[in-house]
Parts: C-alpha cells; sequence; structure tokens
C-alpha cells in the first residue's frame, strides 16, 4: 500500500524538479545577443611585486630562471629554449 502512495509523490518531485530546471536555463540566447545576462565581475586580488608562492604540494615546471623540468618530446634531452628575464621563448628548430 505504502508504495502505490509514494509512486505519484515520485513523479510530482520529478516534474517539479524538472520544471524548476528548465525555468534556470532560461532561453537559447544568440551569441552577440546585446539583452543576453552579463556575468558577475570579479576583482581579483591586491597585485605584488612578487609573486604568490607555490602551494606545497605543486610541482613548479617554470620558475623564470631555468627549464630544468623541461625535457623535449622527441629524444627526452634537456629543452633548448631561451630564458632571459623570468620568461622562455621558444627557438626556432627546436
Amino acid at each position: 500500500m505504502e508504495r502505490s502512495l509514494m509512486r505519484p509523490a515520485g513523479a510530482a518531485l520529478v516534474v517539479v524538479a524538472a520544471t524548476a530546471a528548465a525555468g534556470q536555463m532560461g532561453k537559447d540566447w544568440a551569441i552577440h545577443d546585446e539583452t543576453r545576462p552579463m556575468a558577475k565581475v570579479v576583482e581579483p586580488g591586491p597585485t605584488s611585486a612578487t609573486p604568490a608562492p607555490a602551494p606545497s604540494d605543486a610541482v613548479v615546471l617554470f620558475d623564470g630562471k631555468d627549464l630544468s623540468k623541461w625535457r623535449s618530446d622527441k629524444d627526452g634531452s634537456a629543452a633548448k629554449w631561451k630564458v632571459a628575464d623570468g620568461y622562455m621563448e621558444v627557438v626556432a628548430g627546436t
């Protein structure tokens, strides 16, 4: 007896949930529709001359100084890119 009473209630719950989900999706917006709601602007945190340290469990692949953690995909040799002023630059032919 309990099962037969729960089925209509369960079905009603599914219908309500589906209707609520459809209402949240809104309409299909065109790509450049100017009436489309815009995303909320998020302010970045404060800037600093020195970057925040990496998390303790992070593997730092590039520290702005060397490419010791980088290897060539072809033969596993050390990367032959240029490192200068905290950035790396691809060298032609490497």
